[in-house]
């Protein structure tokens, strides 16, 4: 039991990120292949007031890294309360040998500091009892086979008050041996849960029933719209947590920049004035902070600096080392903490437009 719980715990990556379970090469799949398989529900709602069960995905929330081997701060959570049913569903129509898995970790509040020390082992879903603790003799997890659906809550009377719960689904696709993962953190918070509820009923001056008064993104994303830099994935919807991709960024900085040589081919006009700037447009990837400041530096004409922005993950030689320190100095964004960037992390279609308003302003 422990080893295989070692095994999925070694699968902490971000959304979409393949991992091998017996295989040292990774497989010639895309990673949707896996999580496209799993079926997310819950009346929970997240920091923009988006239902979770309108996302076909978990959301990958901003963690700050680890300082030290026990313990580090979290940012970006789901609010949720005591009553709040997850229910985790595998979509697909053929038993193969396929499953869904659901482990969990626990970091409890000591004083302000967040570790798992004195939070007990880690959390497996198994059947008849839940989400609950790892404990000696206790039977494998439940494996959730194709067309199967679980629902649970979070195991809030086992940890003290105030705790993070990351929660793991992985998918196991036999035909491959090969495994998926998607995660987020939750924590009870009643009163955000209300606030946000309240919120959302408060539309923003746009049209998007996603962005609330409240939205961080709010400001940017109208101006975005008006501007005509972007559109709803809706007309009633803009959808501020989906993932942005790189060929999204390129073509708002594209219109943003006076749309040069546009021929009535976006497209072509968009990857023509790429090619110009050395800027490639991709159409699949996720586009990541270190990839979203490097285009808007670029774009800006490559300005120099006057200072250099100090992260421990962002090297003297990067290539997006000068951009990082631009986007800073010009207040475009800050680090996900005092010393690191997150260069790695993904961007949503909320903070690419609002890095995109402040570059402009």
């Amino acid at each position: 039991m422990k080893k295989l719980a070692s095994l999925f715990l070694a699968l902490a990556l971000c959304l979409g990120l393949a991992v091998p379970a017996l295989a040292d090469e990774e497989p010639p799949i895309p990673a949707e292949e896996g999580v496209k398989n799993i079926e997310w529900k819950s009346n929970m709602l997240d920091d923009n007031g988006d239902n979770l069960a309108e996302q076909d995905l978990f959301v990958e929330q901003d963690v700050m890294l680890w300082k030290g081997d026990t313990n580090f701060p979290l940012i970006g959570y789901v609010a949720t309360t005591k009553d709040e049913v997850f229910t985790v569903k595998n979509t697909m129509t053929q038993d193969d040998g396929s499953y869904i898995y659901v482990y969990g970790l626990g970091y409890e509040n000591h004083g302000g500091t967040y570790s798992m020390e004195g939070a007990g082992d880690d959390m497996y879903l198994i059947e008849g009892r839940g989400l609950i603790r790892w404990e000696e003799q206790m039977p494998a997890p439940q494996e959730i086979k194709a067309g199967e659906s679980v629902t649970f809550k979070l195991p809030i009377d086992q940890y003290n008050e105030g705790t993070y719960f990351e929660i793991h689904v992985v998918m196991y696709l036999a035909k491959y041996d090969w495994s998926f993962e998607v995660y987020s953190t939750f924590r009870v918070d009643e009163a955000k849960v209300a606030a946000v509820k309240a919120a959302k009923n408060t539309p923003s001056d746009g049209k998007f029933s996603d962005v609330p008064t409240t939205s961080p993104f709010a400001e940017a994303i109208n101006w975005a719209v008006e501007q005509k830099i972007a559109n709803g994935k809706t007309e009633t919807t803009f959808a501020p947590n989906a993932y942005c991709s790189i060929r999204h960024i390129l073509t708002f900085l594209w219109r943003a920049n006076g749309r040069p040589g546009d021929n009535g081919d976006e497209s072509a006009a968009v990857r023509a004035w790429g090619n110009q700037l050395g800027l490639q447009d991709v159409e699949s990837n996720f586009c990541s902070r270190a990839t979203a400041v490097m285009y808007l530096w670029v774009a800006a004409g490559r300005p120099e600096p006057t200072k250099t922005a100090s992260f421990t993950d962002v090297s003297a030689t990067a290539s997006y080392a000068k951009a990082v320190s631009w986007a800073v100095e010009k207040g475009i964004t800050t680090g996900t903490t005092t010393t690191t960037f997150s260069p790695e992390h993904n961007c949503t279609r909320g903070q690419i437009v609002t890095f995109l308003y402040r570059a402009m302003k």
